[in-house]
């Protein structure tokens, strides 16, 4: 016969009187890294180190090279509130040398140093699983020192250093991500929708020349205000053709737009390069104004392969094509001192006149994903672009640039996807 166990007492457990919780954070981990930068090898490190359930983040970096650029950065994040609040700071050196120049029809040498530091404290917070927001105040300043040598007259001045930008900004960003999850969501999404629009107000003053100060009788800067709202968006819509199912095609604009219309043009969009027109540099295309649109035909050539390229497994390749068309301007031919007023009295005759001077560019793109290491995800494009119309520019020396009817290539390995 079966016993059934009758109902037993237990005695009082001594259970650990309860403690708030402490910060704990994890070792300090560092990653070292070595970059080729124009030319240069530059080694340096990455440091991070997380608290135990995620509630402040630290995450850095460090790198120098043989001529003394470093690059330097440190972020700050806090996640025990609702919204995270963020510290970020950069801070950057370039040194160029030997730059010929002539100084009262006198043959001289110039070696520049660029010091630029930028400090952003602000908040962000997710409205709800696809809508985040994001508030920023920014500081910036841009400073120089100048090393002047002019053999034939035996001067050889040194150090002479000043601010040529200072900026205060402030601005909202939302940001809205509705992607279908599928397994290379990250390299080639197939259903969904991104946008990420900016508001800016900024306060930035940027040299125009130098005064004597009437008190000691030394140079100063004079900076020039530059008060301005700034509006930038882009989006980029994924989906699939219902006839061929592995077709994805993928529509992309971007837009933007300046409110002061004598701003310096180095607060100028800038249309070319990677981020808009890649048949073009991307100086080469800039202006308060900005407008274009992008779009991308992908074709898997195979998926879900385990192919071993010596540390690289890859996984997926996929091919592409696109067309992109899109400007940046300032002012509308024909139309000097634009208002509001008159593009709604002639809407049609101003569209035209800008569309008539968009650039229009045609590429192909092959794209690799997979995994290095065993460990980390990486993604490898290489792009092959032809500018289709041919322009000139002539820069501030009065030197013309052409640009157009050319092809440009890009190569870009993305680890963490």
């Amino acid at each position: 016969s079966e016993t059934i166990p009758a109902k037993m007492s237990c005695p009082a457990l001594n259970h650990p009187e309860p403690e708030k919780s402490k910060d704990q954070f994890s070792k300090i981990f560092i990653l070292p890294k070595l970059m080729i930068d124009y030319g240069t090898v530059k080694p340096g490190f990455y440091f991070y180190s997380n608290e135990i359930i995620d509630r402040f983040n630290i995450f850095g970096g460090a790198s120098i090279n043989s001529i003394k650029d470093h690059d330097l950065m440190l972020i700050l994040e806090y996640h025990q509130w609702k919204p995270t609040f963020h510290i970020e700071i950069f801070n950057i050196s370039r040194n160029i040398f030997n730059i010929a120049e002539k100084i009262s029809e006198i043959p001289a040498s110039l070696d520049y140093t660029f010091a630029l530091t930028e400090f952003t404290l602000g908040i962000s917070s997710w409205i709800n699983s696809i809508n985040h927001l994001r508030f920023n105040t920014t500081y910036s300043k841009y400073r120089t020192t100048t090393d002047t040598k002019i053999p034939h007259a035996g001067i050889y001045q040194n150090g002479f250093s000043y601010d040529y930008y200072n900026g205060l900004n402030f601005n909202l960003n939302w940001r809205l991500r509705k992607i279908r999850p599928n397994v290379n969501m990250d390299t080639n999404p197939n259903n969904g929708i991104l946008l990420n629009t900016v508001i800016s107000r900024n306060y930035d003053k940027f040299i125009k020349g130098f005064n004597v100060n009437n008190s000691y009788g030394t140079l100063e800067v004079d900076f020039r205000n530059n008060y301005y709202w700034k509006i930038e968006h882009e989006g980029i819509w994924h989906h699939k053709y219902p006839v061929v199912s592995k077709l994805i095609g993928s529509f992309k604009w971007r837009a933007g737009w300046i409110s002061k219309p004598d701003i310096d043009s180095f607060f100028n969009f800038f249309a070319g390069g990677m981020p808009g027109l890649q048949g073009y540099p991307f100086y080469s295309i800039e202006g308060r104004n900005l407008f274009s649109l992008h779009y991308t035909l992908r074709f898997p050539l195979f998926m879900e392969k385990d192919v071993q390229l010596l540390p690289f497994n890859l996984q997926n390749a996929f091919i592409a094509t696109y067309f992109e068309v899109g400007n940046a301007w300032n002012q509308v031919e024909g139309y000097q001192n634009l208002k509001w007023d008159t593009f709604i009295d002639e809407p049609i005759g101003i569209t035209k006149s800008v569309i008539s001077n968009f650039k229009k560019d045609v590429g192909f793109q092959l794209r690799f994903s997979g995994f290095s290491f065993y460990a980390y995800p990486t993604a490898i494009s290489l792009d092959f672009v032809y500018g289709i119309d041919k322009f000139k520019i002539i820069d501030r020396q009065n030197i013309e640039h052409n640009y157009g009817k050319e092809w440009r290539s890009y190569l870009t390995i993305l680890f963490g996807l």
